[in-house]
This record gives C-alpha cells, sequence and structure tokens, in this order.
C-alpha cells in the first residue's frame, strides 16, 4: 500500500459546524493481502477540567495483485507517481529492517545497562529499583524519586512512563517493590492468612469470548506458573458465624429509646442513612451519630448483608477509619447500626460537589495520606477491607477522611456494582485481576483498589473505566490496559497509583509504603506553597 492521504488541512481554521473528510489508502497492486487499519482520532474538549474523547475505528483494507494502481489511488495519474509509488515499496522493506536493526542494538544496550545496574544493586542492598517498566505509547515523563524519611532511608524508584490516552499500558513490572509479607489472621471471621510467590510465570492462551458467562472457567487465557513457582489464595474472606455476630451485638447494643432520628443523610432503594442522637442519662453526654438501616420491606438478604459488613471494621479505632459505637433492635423493626459522627459526609458526594475547582491539589494529596493511614492500620490489625472507594470512605468540613464499612454501598451506590450473568454485583471496576478472575481477596488487592480510589481523588469522582463492559474487564487488566492519568494530576501521584495496578499481586507495595512516599509527596507539595 501507499502512504495513507487524508483531505483535512494542517493550517487554517477550525470549522464550526460537521464537515466530511476523506482518508484514502491507496493499493499498489503488488500483491493480495488483506490489512488491518486502525484510526485513532483524539477530541479535546474545551472545557479545561475535561479529559480528551479517544475514538478508535477499526476497518479491513483488501487488496488484490494485478488490479491496475489507478483503481486505487486515482491520485497517481501519471507514470512517473505510478513508477515513484511502486519505488515505495522497496522503501517499506528497508525501513523495517533498518528500524529492526535498530531495536536489536537498542536491546543490547538496555540488557547491558540492566545487568550493571543489578550488579550495583547486589553490591548495595538498601537501594531497590524497578529497571523494566514499559508502556505501549509514548511517555510523558521521565523517571522521578520520592525519598521518604523511613527508618531504615530505603531508597524506592517509581515507575515512569505514563500516557493520555484512553487507558494506560503497563506492560511489565519485574521487580516488586518490597516482599509481600503473609498477615497472621488475629480475627478468623476475617480472613485466612497465607503467602502468595509468584515467579516465572507464563501465558497460556485460549480462544475466549470475554462476555460469555457460560464458559468454564479453566477454558480461557489464565497465567499459569512454572513449577519453580506457586500461587496459593491468600487471606480469603470467610462470613463470620451466627454466634459470633450474636456476641458482638450484645456488646454494642443500644436500647431502641434512646435513638433519635432527626435528617435523612443519603437513602436508596432498600438502604437510609440518618443522622441523630444517641440519649445518655445526662444531657451533655448525648452523642451525635450517623445511622445506617433498612426499610421495612427490604429482602431479607439485604438485612444480612447490613449485619455482616456493618460489623466488619468493628473494634478498629483509629483516626482514619470510622467504626461502630452501638447497634440497637427493635421488635417488627430494622436494625440500627450506630456510627460516630462529626460533620461527616460521604467521600464519593463531597467529590461530586466540588467539581467546581475549589480543592487544591494538597488537599486531595492530604486525603490520599489520610486514606493510606487507615489502610494502612486495617492491613496492620490483619483486617481486609475488600472494597476500598470513595463511596466507602467519609470526610469533614476540615478535610478529616475516615475510612468505612461496605454496609448499604451496593444499595447507596448501585451504578458502582455490576454483575457478569447470574453472580452477586461487585464493584469490579475497583478490583485487582486476581479478585476478578478467582474470587482471592488480600493486602495487595486492597492496595489495587486504593489506586483506583486515588483516581477517583484526583477526577472529583469520575466512574473509573466508563467504556468497558464489566464482562470485559479482566481480559483488559490482563492486556495491560489501566485508567490513564487525569488532567491535572501530579505525575508522581499517578506513578503510585500505576505501581499499585501492577498484574501480580507481590509487585504491588504495602500500603505502609505507599503512605510513606505520599507523606513525602505531600510535604513537597506544602513547600512551595
Amino acid at each position: 500500500m501507499a502512504p495513507p492521504s487524508v483531505n483535512v488541512s494542517l493550517t487554517g481554521t477550525v470549522p464550526t459546524h460537521p464537515h466530511t473528510f476523506r482518508l484514502d489508502l491507496p493499493c499498489l497492486g503488488t500483491r493480495s493481502a488483506e490489512v488491518d487499519v486502525v484510526l485513532n482520532i483524539n477530541v479535546t474538549s474545551p472545557r479545561p477540567r475535561q479529559p480528551p474523547t479517544v475514538l478508535y475505528f477499526k476497518r479491513r483494507k483488501i487488496c488484490l495483485e494485478g488490479q491496475s494502481a489507478e483503481m486505487y489511488a486515482p491520485h497517481l495519474g501519471s507514470p512517473g507517481e505510478r513508477a515513484g509509488a511502486m519505488s515505495l515499496s522497496v522503501v517499506y522493506y528497508v525501513v523495517p529492517a533498518l528500524a529492526g536493526l535498530t531495536l536489536v542494538i537498542t536491546i543490547i544496550v538496555i540488557v547491558a545497562y540492566i545487568r550493571r545496574r543489578r550488579h550495583k544493586r547486589d553490591r548495595d542492598p538498601r537501594i531497590l529499583d524497578v529497571t523494566d517498566v514499559g508502556v505501549k505509547t509514548r511517555p510523558l515523563t521521565n523517571s522521578t524519586l520520592l525519598r521518604p524519611a523511613t527508618p531504615n532511608n530505603n531508597t524506592y524508584t517509581l515507575p515512569s512512563s505514563i500516557t493520555i490516552n484512553s487507558y494506560a499500558s503497563l506492560r511489565k513490572l519485574t521487580t516488586p517493590i518490597t516482599p509481600l509479607t503473609p498477615l497472621t489472621p488475629a480475627h478468623a471471621h476475617n480472613h485466612v492468612s497465607t503467602t502468595v510467590s509468584l515467579t516465572q510465570c507464563s501465558r497460556e492462551s485460549g480462544s475466549r469470548d470475554a462476555c460469555d458467562t457460560s464458559r468454564d472457567r479453566e477454558s480461557g487465557s489464565r497465567d499459569t506458573c512454572q513449577s519453580s513457582s506457586t500461587l496459593s489464595r491468600s487471606e480469603v474472606v470467610v462470613d463470620p458465624s451466627a454466634a459470633e455476630l450474636q456476641e458482638r451485638f450484645r456488646q454494642m447494643e443500644v436500647e431502641r429509646q434512646r435513638v433519635r432520628l432527626t435528617a435523612v443523610a443519603h437513602e436508596g432503594s432498600f438502604g437510609r442513612v440518618f443522622r441523630g442522637w444517641i440519649q445518655r442519662d445526662r444531657p451533655e453526654q448525648d452523642q451525635q451519630v450517623l445511622i445506617k438501616t433498612v426499610t421495612e420491606g427490604a429482602p431479607h438478604d439485604e438485612v444480612v448483608a447490613l449485619y455482616r459488613e456493618g460489623t466488619h471494621l468493628f473494634n478498629l479505632y483509629h483516626r482514619n477509619v470510622l467504626t461502630m459505637v452501638g447497634i440497637s433492635f427493635a421488635d417488627n423493626s430494622s436494625p440500627f447500626l450506630l456510627y460516630p459522627f462529626h460533620g461527616y459526609q460521604n467521600l464519593k458526594l463531597y467529590l461530586q460537589e466540588h467539581r467546581g475547582g475549589h480543592l487544591r491539589a494538597a488537599e486531595l494529596v492530604e486525603l490520599a495520606v489520610q486514606a493510606a493511614h487507615g489502610l494502612s492500620f486495617l492491613h496492620t490489625a490483619n483486617v481486609l477491607h475488600g472494597d476500598v472507594a470513595a463511596r466507602n470512605c467519609v470526610v469533614s468540613e476540615k478535610l478529616q477522611l475516615r475510612i468505612t464499612d461496605a454496609a448499604l454501598s451496593r444499595d447507596l451506590f448501585p451504578t458502582d456494582y455490576e454483575s457478569v450473568g447470574t453472580e452477586m454485583a461487585r464493584p469490579i471496576k475497583w478490583m485487582a485481576y486476581e479478585v476478578i478472575n478467582d474470587r482471592v481477596i488480600s493486602t495487595s488487592s486492597d492496595v489495587w483498589s486504593y489506586g483506583v480510589l486515588l483516581w477517583e481523588l484526583t477526577t472529583l469522582a469520575q466512574q473509573p473505566y466508563v467504556e468497558v463492559a464489566a464482562c470485559e474487564m479482566a481480559e483488559y487488566l490482563r492486556d495491560g490496559y489501566r485508567l490513564a492519568q487525569p488532567l491535572n494530576c501530579p505525575d508522581d501521584l499517578y506513578k503510585v497509583m500505576a505501581f499499585c495496578w501492577a498484574i501480580h499481586p507481590h509487585d504491588r507495595p504495602h500500603a505502609k509504603l505507599i503512605l510513606d512516599y505520599l507523606a513525602a509527596f505531600h510535604h513537597q507539595l506544602n513547600s512551595f506553597i
């Protein structure tokens, strides 16, 4: 084929109403072939905060051997022009050969550089870096270092390549930031802890329909490991028994006549969140609370889910974790779950209300630091959250953030939860690859979801992967596609997101390491203000 041509001028004025453009893909007629053509169009919005829309059009061009060039390329009118076009075929062979030679030389240089760096790193065990992080599109920035003031003075290097396309693609993460340390469960009802080791993994590909929910799980594309590697289920969530729930309720029970409702804060199909008070023996001891409950006609499954999810963070006290302070029962009435209230608002709703640009970058990073504090505390306490997202956080007027349980989230934020086939609705767009595929959650899968929470903060609660169907998410993640860097998102913050979205769990950082990075970055931001 000859080079494509388009009738769109590179200079002049932009039309103010729809125009038709033409793209010519002329065949040379030297041989018969089918050529896949991908047309990539970036549509930039005049709104400064509106991300560019990326359109992909896939077409197939068919050329037949022996057909006249004029049939496919009428702009090659003269014999001289046709001869020039034919000479292009020589260029098509020479240019790839030169490009291949250049690529081989580049690979040799990179391998030599990596070996030299590894040799240097082996001699100095304090230095840990990532040397093989790539993307499928053009990088925008060079690598920068965040140097947190950690007790062991380690130096960590974050991935350097980011993109502005519809998705950013992380091709490979070969060096983990820190080894994955298995948890010893303190609460057997929350999870079972085992180890994770992922090395020398290879991919077996098979025919697969992304949206075929009836297919056998073993027939699709799957990540498998050599005999020298092991992959076991890590910290699988187990529901608490009824006896354990009853014991928790007995410890927290508040008489219903002491609970007073004052206003509705949020409501869904069955769920209700109220503001109210717990009335004590003395008026000055009254406590203001948030109250989660369900309506009288709610299905039994909704009531059971309220019990189990509402007690998930029971007895965990931290300045960035919101835990229950009580539960109230009454005959012929739904239970009340009681949480301390200090002017809190749901973080997702708060971000959506501030899309006018009232939040500064330093304030968003401060919220990210607080969320990392809360998540690090939960993991230190051997508790997995399982649904880290903006909808499961609250924030006060003074930007005090707390992570909450996921009680009522499916009902209050139904668009965030999707089901594939007949399975229960899950927050698939926030879930790690191994959770979507194998339903295995761990501290590393919480970290993945935390990366999506960072993306929510920087986009003011936009929906992630809005272009991708839930049934296609596993395939997209397996192929390396990730959320793009939001407009006005600092490069250093997006690099943290990129590491959270490593395909293998052991390549993701711990929450404590993320906290150190973001605390240092927040300090850098404040130093310029």
